[in-house]
């Protein structure tokens, strides 16, 4: 799968050179690295009494980590991020993936995602909890988990870092406004296939409004969400070097 970089603003000092080696790099393919013990699944609740379950990835060593908050895709649940934790995990990361509460019918209820916000400043606390660097934690998410990605980190989250898979406008009620860079100042990556006409509209948008650091990265095909990441090595990989450069230091090559 052939991707693109398409924009790249660099504000911060260091982060040009930094940012060369994920322009260059071209990842060979890799199996799915395997864990270092069993994954640790827990319930996760926020404090108005909100339940879901969620799967930690921790690192045999390296704690304090760099950490990452993992929203999958509806109706997907955590264990669509896989593959990409287990990736993580081994280059040192710990993470987090997350079910989203389940909600009648297709649309989400109009106060989902402001329900949804205490639930998600408890995982970050898991995540300290269990290790990670309180100033060294990502927030990735995919499809309508984009979007609740983007409204926590414009809202409530002191953040380092933001990844969005597929963003669009409105999925299943959650919304997003593209144009609305105000309050964007985190690194941003988005990343989106330019077959997925819906989520490429958003994300063309959300790079030409980000005031800060951001990079918009296309890949051929039209894979949603997750689907982009399980069907691109490359785009693992790149993902994970640019956490290296962000969020790291940790190790931003692939085990031999």
């Amino acid at each position: 799968m052939a991707t693109h970089t398409v924009s790249k603003r660099f504000p911060y000092p260091g982060i040009v050179t930094a940012m060369v080696g994920l322009v260059l790099w071209t990842a060979c393919s890799q199996p799915v690295p395997p864990a270092h013990g069993p994954n640790r699944t827990l319930i996760v609740e926020s404090a108005d009494g909100i339940q879901v379950s969620g799967t930690l990835y921790e690192p045999k060593e390296t704690i304090p980590a760099p950490g990452v908050l993992l929203l999958p895709m509806a109706p997907d649940g955590r264990a669509a991020w896989e593959g990409f934790a287990q990736r993580a995990r081994q280059r040192g990361l710990i993470s987090l993936a997350l079910d989203l509460p389940p909600w009648e019918g297709r649309q989400a209820p109009p106060d989902y995602d402001s329900r949804i916000m205490p639930l998600l400043d408890a995982a970050r606390a898991v995540l300290i909890e269990r290790g990670a660097n309180p100033g060294a934690i990502a927030v990735m998410g995919a499809g309508v988990g984009a979007n609740l990605a983007l409204r926590y980190a414009q809202e409530t989250a002191p953040i380092a870092a933001l990844v969005l898979i597929s963003p669009g406008q409105e999925y299943r009620g959650i919304t997003i406004d593209p144009t609305d860079g105000s309050r964007w100042n985190w690194p941003l990556l988005l990343m989106i296939s330019t077959g997925d006409a819906y989520a490429a509209a958003a994300a063309r948008e959300m790079n030409e409004t980000a005031p800060g650091f951001v990079e918009l990265r296309e890949y051929d095909g039209s894979a949603h969400g997750i689907q982009l990441l399980d069907r691109s090595e490359q785009a693992n990989e790149q993902i994970l070097l640019w956490f290296s450069q962000i969020i790291g230091p940790f190790s931003d090559t692939p085990p031999a």
